[in-house]
């Protein structure tokens, strides 16, 4: 992925994690690791995903992208520290919205 690039932030953060917390990663579509090939019509094909999870090692968020690749995804990736890293290093949150999810993207 290069700068300008749309991409896709699934929260595949286990349900105590999701219900803990009021932040999740910008335009993240939340959905479970548990449930991502049930709800594979929800991941919008053509952009990049990257899935993100508050395990250590990322296993969660590196098993839900496995399991998106296999069924054809192209650019899937888990988020490298996932989602404490990526609050540590200070980049942008958003609180979580009614519906707790969002049907948005985000720019690289």
């Amino acid at each position: 992925m290069k700068k300008g690039d749309y991409f896709i932030f699934i929260d595949v953060r286990k349900p105590e994690a999701w219900a803990s917390s009021d932040i999740k990663l910008p335009h993240a579509r939340r959905i479970p690791a548990a449930e991502i090939e049930q709800r594979l019509h929800e991941i919008p094909s053509g952009l990049p995903v990257i899935t993100y999870c508050t395990c250590p090692e990322e296993a969660s968020s590196a098993r839900a992208a496995e399991k998106i690749r296999q069924h054809g995804f192209q650019e899937v990736y888990a988020l490298a520290g996932g989602f404490d890293a990526w609050r540590a290093a200070g980049n942008r949150v958003e609180k979580k919205g009614n519906n707790n999810e969002s049907s948005g993207h985000g720019v690289f």
